[in-house]
């Protein structure tokens, strides 16, 4: 992937989390071994996991497709800055 792709990528997160009034963060990703790998972007409720498979490559599950909701259905957003607060 070109870092022009990775940029466009990052700016969309970005823009998407500036609507809940969140930040992006970046994690430092290593193998089993402490080598570094890779960079993971994204707001803290976005979890996943990361698994070094026999081949030598890595399986990155994606966040559950429900990240931007709670448990009980309130949004990211609605626990920022308050349930029925306007869209800009």
């Amino acid at each position: 992937m070109s870092t022009v792709k990775i940029k466009e990528i990052v700016e969309g997160m970005k823009a998407k989390v500036s609507e809940l009034r969140s930040l992006l963060h970046g994690f430092a990703l290593s193998d089993n071994n402490g080598r570094p790998i890779g960079v993971w972007y994204s707001i803290l409720e976005a979890r996943t996991f990361l698994r070094m498979k026999d081949d030598g490559t890595v399986r990155i599950d994606t966040p559950d497709l429900y990240t931007y909701e709670s448990r009980d259905g309130d949004s990211i957003r609605d626990r920022h800055l308050g349930p029925g607060a306007p869209h800009r």
